[in-house]
């Protein structure tokens, strides 16, 4: 809702693992319309899944579209820290969203509404944050525009 109309999206789908991932976007490659060319980021809703596309980038046979497809910031969605803060830290991801678990507050809102009688209101919103910091990431874009 909030994206720049200038902002294009492609949308793959698999499952929520990194071996799926991989196997979806392999098989994407495959195809005519699959060039790196006008792409400037593999976003991705969980970072394992990021991970799965980037292996496949990885293993992909044409060397130059590889090299092009490398080239991009990857970033996922979970942030853990024995997974997408590590990969960040060892430069595989650009960066990660550190998601809080979210069974706490289910439970919290569960009880309430027991206790109170009510229904919870319609949306709670979590706070997330970004690993690294948006002022680390900033720095970081200006770097890599200035590389390309």
């Amino acid at each position: 809702m909030t994206k720049p109309p200038n902002i294009k999206v492609k949308a793959l789908k698999s499952q929520w693992t990194e071996a799926d991932a991989q196997k979806v976007v392999s098989q994407w490659l495959q195809l005519s319309t699959s060039r790196a060319a006008g792409f400037n980021l593999v976003g991705c809703q969980y970072d394992g899944i990021a991970m799965g596309a980037r292996n496949a980038f990885q293993h992909h046979a044409n060397a130059e579209e590889r090299k092009g497809w490398l080239s991009l910031p990857f970033t996922g969605v979970d942030g853990l820290p024995s997974e997408g803060q590590v990969w960040v830290n060892e430069g595989i991801l650009a960066a990660t969203v550190v998601a809080p678990i979210t069974t706490p507050t289910a439970l919290r809102l569960l009880h309430d509404a027991v206790e109170s009688g009510k229904q919870p209101k319609e949306c709670t919103f979590l706070e997330m944050k970004s690993y690294p910091s948006l002022e680390e990431l900033r720095k970081k874009a200006v770097l890599f525009k200035a590389r390309n």
